[in-house]
Order: C-alpha cells, then sequence, then structure tokens
C-alpha cells in the first residue's frame, strides 16, 4: 500500500481528475483491507442473506395473527432495507402491497371469527385490528359483498376455514 501510495504522490499533479480517482481508489482498498481483518478478527459471518430471502423467511416463521398487528417500520427493521426496497420485494412475494396484505389478514380473521364465536360485530372488528366499527364494515362489504351479520348468517353452521390466516396467506396465488 505505501508503495501505492509513494506512485501516486510521485505521479501526476494533486490536481489533476485522473490522481483524485487514483487516490480514491487507494482509499477505498485501504479501508476494505481493515474491514477485512477487523471481521476475520471478531469472526464475524457477513450476512448472506439479501432482504427478499430475510422477508421470506420472516413471513414464513412468523404466525399470522402476529402479522395483524405488524407496521410497516417494524418490517422496515426485521428485513434491515428501505422502505421503497421492502415495498417492492414484498410485492413480489406476496402479489401486494403490505397495506393490501395486512386488511386482507385482518378481514380473514373477522370471517373466521363471525364464523366460529358468537361475538358482537364490534369486537370481531377490534379483535381484527379496526379501530373504527364503520370503517370495518364498509372493509368488509367490499371484500365479501355483504355485511357481516350477513355473512354470519348464511355461514354460522359451516366449520371455518382454519387455514385462511395461516402463513401461507402471503405466498403469491399462481
Amino acid at each position: 500500500m505505501a508503495t501505492k501510495w509513494r506512485e501516486l504522490r510521485d505521479g501526476q499533479s494533486p490536481g489533476g481528475l485522473l490522481a483524485r480517482l487514483r487516490l480514491l481508489q487507494l482509499f477505498a482498498e485501504c479501508i476494505g483491507l481493515d474491514m477485512d481483518e477487523a471481521v476475520a478478527r471478531r469472526g464475524i459471518v457477513p450476512d448472506s442473506k439479501d432482504a427478499k430471502q430475510r422477508l421470506r423467511e420472516f413471513l414464513n416463521q412468523t404466525p399470522a395473527s402476529e402479522l395483524l398487528h405488524l407496521s410497516f417500520d417494524e418490517l422496515v427493521r426485521v428485513t434491515r432495507c428501505t422502505p421503497r426496497h421492502l415495498s417492492r420485494i414484498f410485492l413480489d412475494l406476496a402479489g401486494m402491497s403490505f397495506r393490501e396484505k395486512r386488511a386482507e389478514l385482518r378481514l380473514q380473521r373477522a370471517r373466521e371469527l363471525l364464523a366460529t364465536t358468537e361475538s358482537k360485530v364490534v369486537n370481531i372488528a377490534l379483535d381484527s385490528g379496526y379501530q373504527s366499527l364503520s370503517l370495518f364494515n364498509l372493509m368488509f362489504a367490499r371484500r365479501f359483498r355483504m355485511s357481516p351479520g350477513r355473512w354470519r348468517q348464511k355461514h354460522r353452521n359451516h366449520k371455518p376455514a382454519g387455514a385462511l390466516i395461516r402463513n401461507t396467506a402471503f405466498r403469491k396465488n399462481r
């Protein structure tokens, strides 16, 4: 390294573009060597997984009931990537945006509770992550083309599809 620095110093004019580029290259090489040595001394194994792989593993290992209340910012921290990149890879893995998928999981949870419990609709809305009964009713009717109360009457005797909110909910439907 010292030889390279000396050659750079003795070579071109200090203000020239080529000299600046070579200086930058040498600096990067020095920093890279220092980083490699530090990693080797500490026995650190760099994470070779990319953000998409980390997201895939997280979604497969986390129960859907926990994902219902997960914020996008928390998911950004888990995947260790930027929000914009997370949006892209989430769309690629799940086939829809994070917001759409969370709404879908909440509605599936509500549908399961409507079929398996006698809880009031307002309590089901709250248990499913909705802060407002009117928003819940609107979203449920938009998704299933009937009100939650009517859906419960129609499907009361049917067995719930327990797999509705399992981790497979994050795989793309192809």
